[in-house]
């Protein structure tokens, strides 16, 4: 074979490794859900990282809201295997604390810069807009 074809031959692997990858992502069974409890509220403990001086402060949404958060962390992707780098990082966060009318409660830790995010997963555009919108002024400035 003469250069040219092996290099359509080559190109040829590198689109069906491609498309095989692609196919073995996008059906991959859902990620385990992080909130798992019936959502009747949530207190919401925001902190504005390392490069404020702002205190953290808790607020609390109603069943809508919460439902709502617990439902975009638990669509969330988790980020896989191997190293990342979070490159700014100062620490900003949100710990959401769930409750359900049984009494349980169940706390998710949600990074806000950085590799930000519920941990080991992505953040996702949807619940970085929700929270955005529930943040005090100030505590979320990194949010489009």
């Amino acid at each position: 074979m003469t250069r040219r074809w092996w290099g359509i031959v080559a190109a040829v692997v590198v689109l069906a490794a491609a498309v095989i990858g692609w196919q073995m992502h996008t059906s991959s069974a859902s990620p385990a859900p992080l909130v798992d409890v019936p959502v009747t509220g949530a207190r919401l403990t925001w902190d504005a990282g390392s490069n404020s001086s702002l205190p953290k402060v808790t607020t609390t949404v109603g069943a809508s809201d919460a439902s709502r958060v617990a439902s975009l962390i638990n669509a969330t992707q988790p980020m896989g295997e191997g190293p990342y780098s979070c490159p700014m990082d100062d620490g900003s966060a949100v710990e959401a604390v769930f409750e359900a009318s049984s009494g349980a409660s169940q706390a998710v830790r949600v990074g806000l810069t950085g590799c930000a995010g519920p941990e080991g997963r992505f953040m996702g555009d949807a619940l970085a807009a929700e929270l955005h919108t529930l943040a005090p002024s100030g505590y979320y400035s990194q949010a489009g």
